[in-house]
């Protein structure tokens, strides 16, 4: 018995020592990490592209750089009432931005009651550094200044540091899910009213595993996800059916959750990630507290909202499903978009596999839409271009048959996707597959009009090279190829561009490219280009025609072309001189064919020795000459005895020689110039040289007698006052 009481000691003793270690280790570990603890140590910076846009530039009293100046803040304009200068201190990212006054106010009055009604004091945070509470060295990034247990309901507030992207700035805010949970906590903290819970769906039978309605985001994932794969019985769980007898609620269930998808799927396309990931949800104005609006779909004359609801269990638990009114709301909506007969009866597989996100009855439908858009296009083709033939033979143009021909190919391929984007709405395809059906639309829509616009710009410019303007400009009708194929490359340049665009590459960013490209460019071919823009300002300013006779620069010669990057001349050597075009935009150019008439001058040199009626033969035979010469401008016929040469008694003649070109213009000079050498030798006198002539003779002084009477003309003139040095009499 002893040997017994002593063995059963000794384990007893053994025992509590292992209890003792036990607990020992327990203590140590609950030190070092609280069992149970479901608050992280820390978190991550919030990242916001913009803090409460929707709300404006927040007042100066509201101080958001620290825990305790975020929570002081808001205390102290809630006793004030100044609740739109509070909700700058709520995180309010998830409201749509032209709802977040509103919403703030709401959310910002009732937080500040039931922060009141929790008997929260300003002290209460005392954390006021921009890094707030520290862990390990480290800032945790958020605070929790109350826990709750009230009327069955356990809530945390909590404070998190945030950063604005917008304007750099990094502040406390209180969170997301705080904000969410504010409904529920006024009804029960300050509104004293309890939450009625309840069973759901109970004809259902067990929630399945696995099957999460805990925030909107999940019900509407987890609901799409058990279409996605055909069980609707699963799908069901995510329906308020309580309007129906359990014993009907899988049959109802499977028929309703089935239909809702349709509708959805032809109606409105419902993003998940835009819907809340909190408990509580989106406050939002003009719905009760525990509804989330999902989307709004026209019913005939009336819009129905389709809501989730949050429904409340015995537990305090809950869980979002669709709102029993959006459950009522399914087979009115069904009898207007739905596929009937056919969309209740058709074998589940068309509904259930699913191809880059498309259901195969949808892949079956755009081939069938296909098919008859092709089918379309030929027969209403034919029609369409024989009732626009008939139009242009109205008229006297033939440029107008010419476009309506070239509508031939294009006109098959805008008919289809005309059909294809009146009929592909009705396929009910989901975001992601019916972006890419309206890019493929798109495309078919710009290769149309690429197609068309090219096959047009061919037609203007044959048109034009047909046209009088062209064939009297032999270098235009040279320019109208080269237009034309920048037209249509400029065409096709905006549909590749458009086409970018409309299958969300950012079209600006590569434009930004292209254009630093296109600078490097410029610089290494700048000499090209300036040739080019050469090029087009001769085809505008057109300073002179193909065959011409002009001087460019120092070159003279005829215009043989004008190319892209040079005018080429023909000399008087025979030779073919390149200029480049940018070289004549500097350039002095003449024109000799452009002249309407040509200058006509000249200096003859008579002998000296010749009688003065001599020089006034020859004079007055030019003048008779030039004036009754048929190629002269008789309106400026200048003929005179103008000077005393070195050598010669010189004659200047001037006058201007109508003719068609420079050529035509030296025939006539060099008939004018025989007819004077006529004259000149019917006068009996001749030409003269640049001579000299030295006379040996003795020096015959000079005559008395005509020296005395010129002193008396000079001394009559001079008492008459008729001298005329220094000046004319009367000046």
């Amino acid at each position: 018995m002893r040997d017994r009481i002593r063995t059963l000691s000794g384990s007893l003793c053994t025992g509590f020592s292992w209890l003792s270690i036990v607990l020992f280790i327990v203590v140590i570990l609950g030190a070092i990490c609280p069992l149970g603890a479901a608050v992280p140590a820390t978190l991550d910076v919030a990242q916001r592209d913009a803090v409460n846009p929707g709300l404006g530039t927040p007042p100066p009293e509201v101080d958001r750089t620290t825990p305790a100046a975020t929570w002081r803040s808001f205390l102290e304009l809630g006793a004030k009432g100044a609740f739109p200068a509070a909700a700058h201190c709520l995180d309010l990212t998830e409201i749509p931005e032209d709802r977040q006054f509103e919403a703030g106010l709401i959310t910002a009055q009732r937080l500040f009651e039931v922060l009141r009604a929790l008997g929260a004091r300003k002290d209460a945070v005392t954390s006021d550094t921009p890094e707030g509470p520290l862990v390990g060295g480290k800032p945790a990034n958020f605070l929790v200044p109350i826990r709750f247990d009230r009327g069955g309901l356990r809530g945390e507030v909590w404070l998190r540091r945030t950063a604005d992207k917008a304007s750099g700035q990094l502040v406390w805010l209180f969170t997301r899910r705080t904000v969410s949970s504010v409904a529920v906590w006024y009804r029960v903290i300050v509104r004293h009213q309890k939450i009625a819970g309840g069973p759901l769906d109970a004809g259902l039978g067990t929630v399945p595993d696995g099957l999460d309605r805990s925030t909107p985001r999940d019900t509407f994932a987890g609901y799409l996800d058990a279409c996605r794969h055909g069980d609707y019985l699963r799908a069901a769980f995510f329906l308020d059916l309580g309007a129906y007898p359990p014993a009907r609620q899988p049959a109802v269930g499977r028929r309703l959750a089935r239909r809702l998808r349709i509708v959805l799927e032809r109606t409105s396309w419902i993003d998940v990630e835009s819907l809340s990931n909190d408990p509580g949800g989106v406050p939002e104005p003009g719905l009760d507290d525990d509804d989330e609006l999902l989307t709004t779909i026209d019913l005939k004359k009336t819009k129905v909202k389709l809501l989730l609801h949050r429904h409340f269990f015995s537990d305090g638990s809950w869980a979002w499903t669709f709102s029993r009114s959006t459950v009522a709301a399914i087979d009115p909506l069904y009898d207007q978009y739905g596929f009937g007969w056919l969309g209740d009866r058709l074998p589940a597989v068309f509904f259930n596999v699913q191809m880059a996100g498309v259901a195969l009855w949808q892949w079956t439908g755009l081939l069938l839409l296909l098919v008859a858009a092709w089918l379309i296009s030929l027969l209403l083709t034919p029609k369409l271009l024989a009732i626009l033939r008939h139009g242009a033979r109205r008229t006297k143009a033939k440029w107008d048959d010419e476009l309506v021909a070239a509508l031939d190919g294009p006109a098959r391929l805008g008919i289809i996707a005309t059909v294809l984007f009146l009929t592909v709405p009705w396929l009910g395809l989901s975001g992601p597959a019916a972006r890419t059906i309206g890019s493929i639309w798109k495309l078919l829509a710009l290769v149309f009009l690429g197609w068309v616009l090219s096959r047009w710009v061919d037609i203007a410019v044959s048109v034009l090279a047909k046209g009088a303007a062209a064939r009297k400009n032999e270098m235009a009708r040279n320019f109208l190829p080269i237009f034309g194929r920048v037209m249509k490359t400029g065409v096709w340049a905006v549909c590749i561009v458009a086409v970018l665009d409309s299958v969300g590459i950012r079209v600006m960013g590569l434009v930004a490219g292209l254009g630093i490209g296109g600078v490097a460019i410029a610089f290494a071919a700048q000499k090209t280009i300036e040739n080019l823009f050469g090029s087009l300002a001769i085809a505008v300013d057109r300073p002179f025609q193909i065959g011409d006779y002009v001087r460019l620069g120092d070159h003279e010669g005829t215009v043989l072309e004008v190319g892209l990057r040079s005018t080429r001349l023909r000399t008087m050597d025979r030779t073919v001189v390149s200029i480049p075009n940018g070289t004549l935009l500097s350039e002095r150019v003449e024109n000799y064919s452009a002249r309407d008439r040509y200058r006509y001058r000249t200096t003859i040199g008579i002998l000296y020795g010749s009688s003065r009626a001599q020089i006034e033969l020859i004079v007055d035979e030019i003048k008779k000459l030039l004036l009754a010469h048929p190629r002269t401008y008789h309106d400026d016929v200048r003929v005179r005895f103008a000077r005393f040469g070195d050598s010669a008694l010189e004659i200047d003649i001037q006058t201007w020689v109508l003719a068609h070109g420079y050529h035509d213009s030296t025939g006539v000079a060099e008939a004018l110039n025989f007819e004077i050498l006529g004259i000149v030798e019917r006068s009996g006198s001749g030409f003269a040289f640049p001579s000299q002539t030295i006379y040996m003779a003795r020096e015959s002084g000079i005559d008395p007698e005509l020296a005395r009477k010129a002193e008396e003309e000079l001394e009559q003139r001079r008492e008459k006052g008729e001298l005329w040095i220094p000046e004319p009499p009367g000046a």
